[in-house]
């Protein structure tokens, strides 16, 4: 058997063959090894791809969040920016008060106070209540003034006071037209002993900027 093979081994025939063999492999390799380089390359280049696109998904998201950040950050700015302005009706809260004040029976005496405390956003609302109350009928007090409130919480919004029981459809009426502007407007009865306002006056007070 081995005498065969070393026979074989030596012979022109297998010379022959590992020569075809050498001269395949001489074009095979090239080839193999290009073959193994694109697909090399094309894994690199989608490996590339994929990262390129995810960082570009990252960057639209920090984006995102910052445009987002930005606008809460404005509408927080002009919240402040509103709150610090006086306070006065649009025009068509302005409407929807005086037509609720037409309708409004009986009509008398009113009296307008704002708070002291914060004078430049409160007196210019109080001035437009009595505008509106003036032009609807009703009997309006010449003389508007500040109002301290001690040992009592600070009022936010508008409240009224009556001291007589005629005076309360006018209290009511008016509290029907701020209702309609979207405010608030309880009602309290001054004691029989409280001279400070006239005994038939609805009197108005105007407090912090809700």
């Amino acid at each position: 058997m081995f005498d065969l093979i070393a026979r074989y081994w030596g012979s022109v025939e297998c010379l022959d063959q590992l020569t075809r063999w050498s001269t395949v492999a001489t074009f095979v390799a090239p080839m193999v090894f290009g073959i193994i380089a694109l697909v090399t390359a094309s894994h690199s280049k989608r490996l590339e791809d994929a990262q390129h696109k995810s960082q570009i998904s990252g960057l639209e998201a920090a984006n995102q969040k910052l445009v987002g950040e930005l606008n809460l950050a404005e509408r927080q700015l002009q919240v402040l920016t509103e709150a610090q302005e006086p306070w006065r009706m649009s025009l068509e809260k302005m409407n929807k008060f005086r037509e609720e004040l037409k309708s409004s029976l009986p009509k008398g005496k009113v009296r307008l106070e704002y708070i002291q405390s914060d004078e430049r956003r409160a007196r210019p609302f109080a001035e437009q209540i009595g505008d509106l109350l003036t032009e609807s009928g009703y009997d309006v007090w010449g003389y508007m003034g500040p109002f301290t409130r001690v040992n009592a919480p600070t009022l936010v919004g508008i409240d009224m006071s009556v001291k007589i029981q005629k005076a309360q459809p006018i209290a009511v009426g008016l509290q029907n037209a701020f209702k309609a502007i979207g405010l608030n407007a309880p009602i309290k009865f001054r004691g029989p002993q409280d001279a400070t306002y006239e005994d038939d006056q609805t009197v108005i007070y105007v407090g912090l900027k809700p």
